[in-house]
């Protein structure tokens, strides 16, 4: 089995004071953040150990919210920051340095209004820490850095990523890499305290009895999704829950540079018998089970997820197993190629990237249950790439997942449907695949054929093994 390649040491931070972190050495970076003005503003205050002269930087996009930079250098009079091309420069020291500044949060959201790095949703800003945390454009692997936050009564401060009891640290090289952020009169639930750990953010916090029904339909998808994979494919993970407009979950994001983080637009109105409808979390959730792959096999994740979705619902009892097949009669034909298109790495359109990603997955696990009399299937080829350390957290290739899986299930199913595929437009058609699988359409529903080829290989696929 081939590893995955160890992309993170992730971070998080909540809203008390931490001790010395007992990791940290005397390269170690320490960050104070104090939230002030409704959270509308952040004093930050760093430690830097001695060294030579750095250039650091916020993102570009947020670096004109960040003033009164000032640095210390031993028992000198602080001395004022400049930016110069984009970054502040701190001279070189055999002394410990310290700076201060301040970043207006409130104005920084307002204007980039990107929910990615800075944006203000309900009653708090969302973004990630590389918005307004300094860091160097460069640093070796082995600085560490240490995070603390004060906030006044009524703010809380949340992060993605790992923490150690109350002490939260990462290595410094990853603060650019967006690990995601949120903080204000926001709403933080803890719903997993051991490995995996889940932590629920209400940006705009709800009545009880509507957080009460939020949090069943977050620990469904949670459980469903470590039934699959066989555990939770990740240490921990944050759901951000931004209040979204109209009387449905509209849509959701997956990440996992800097720690994995799903966000979903919730109405705060929704109600319980909703959430019980609701196909998008699963979706996001399912994200968390791939590596990131390079944008040429974007179609993998966003298949695989569109694919899973509605077996990992009807295996909660969430939904029928004639309703998965009508489902897919009636949509997957949207992945189908374009006459005269190539194989799916070269066509990024939305059918493709959906729908004939999600016709890969279903065409490999058939064709892996067909070959094992349904002994493997591609959940247990995925199953092996959770447990080899493939994830959302770290980065992979097509090829890191094609090998774990298919020595997974003993057959060499995925590289050679991915070879077709890859230079090809193929499959051109699916009739002949409802038609051996024993399924047609009959009105709003499905008619199954038990005399048919793989009728053995469809009773299996959607509920799992029989």
């Amino acid at each position: 089995m081939r590893p995955f390649p160890n992309l993170l040491v992730v971070l998080a931070a909540a809203s008390c004071a931490a001790p010395a972190n007992q990791h940290a050495t005397s390269s170690a970076w320490a960050f104070q953040i104090t939230l002030e003005d409704e959270a509308h503003e952040l004093v930050i205050r760093a430690a830097l150990p001695p060294g030579p002269t750095i250039a650091l930087r916020a993102a570009p996009a947020t670096m004109p919210f960040l003033s009164a930079v000032q640095l210390t250098t031993g028992s000198a009079p602080p001395e004022w920051l400049l930016a110069h091309d984009g970054a502040f420069t701190v001279g070189a020291s055999t002394k410990p340095r310290a700076l201060q500044w301040r970043f207006d949060a409130r104005a920084a959201a307002q204007q980039v209004d990107d929910a990615d790095l800075a944006a203000w949703r309900g009653r708090g800003f969302l973004g990630s820490l590389s918005a307004f945390l300094l860091h160097p454009t460069d640093s070796s692997p082995d600085v560490l850095f240490t995070l603390q936050v004060q906030a006044a009564n009524g703010l809380s401060f949340a992060c993605a990523g790992q923490h150690d009891g109350a002490t939260w640290h990462g290595r410094l090289e990853d603060l650019p890499r967006l690990p995601a952020c949120a903080f204000g009169a926001i709403a933080i639930r803890t719903l997993s305290l051991a490995n995996p750990r889940f932590e629920v953010v209400e940006l705009a916090p709800r009545p009880d009895a509507r957080a009460a029904a939020l949090d069943t339909w977050a620990l469904d998808a949670f459980a469903a999704t470590t039934r699959y994979f066989g555990t939770f494919p990740v240490d921990h993970l944050l759901l951000l829950i931004v209040p979204g407009q109209g009387h449905q979950i509209r849509g959701g994001s997956a990440r996992g540079l800097g720690g994995a983080r799903i966000l979903v637009d919730v109405p705060l109105r929704l109600r319980a018998e909703q959430f019980a409808n609701d196909w998008v979390l699963f979706h996001e959730m399912i994200h968390l089970g791939l590596p990131s792959l390079p944008p040429a096999q974007h179609w993998l994740e966003e298949g695989s997820a569109t694919y899973l979705e509605p077996l990992l619902q009807a295996r909660a009892g969430r939904v029928t197993e004639p309703a998965v097949w009508a489902a897919m009669l009636a949509e997957f034909a949207q992945g189908i190629a374009a006459p005269g298109a190539g194989g799916i790495d070269d066509d990024d359109s939305w059918g493709r990237t959906y729908y004939g990603g999600a016709i890969f997955c279903l065409l490999a696990d058939v064709e892996i249950r067909s070959r094992t009399h349904n002994r493997y299937s591609l959940q247990d080829a995925l199953k092996a790439v959770v447990a080899g350390g493939g994830n959302i957290t770290r980065l992979g290739t097509i090829e890191d997942v094609i090998a774990v899986g298919d020595q997974a299930t003993g057959t060499t199913v995925l590289a050679e449907l991915y070879e077709r595929m890859r230079t090809s437009g193929e499959p051109r058609e699916l009739e002949s695949l409802w038609m051996r699988l024993g399924v047609r359409r009959h009105g709003d529903g499905v008619l199954f054929d038990e005399g048919a080829p793989l009728a053995a290989v469809r009773r299996a696929l959607v509920l799992g093994r029989q």
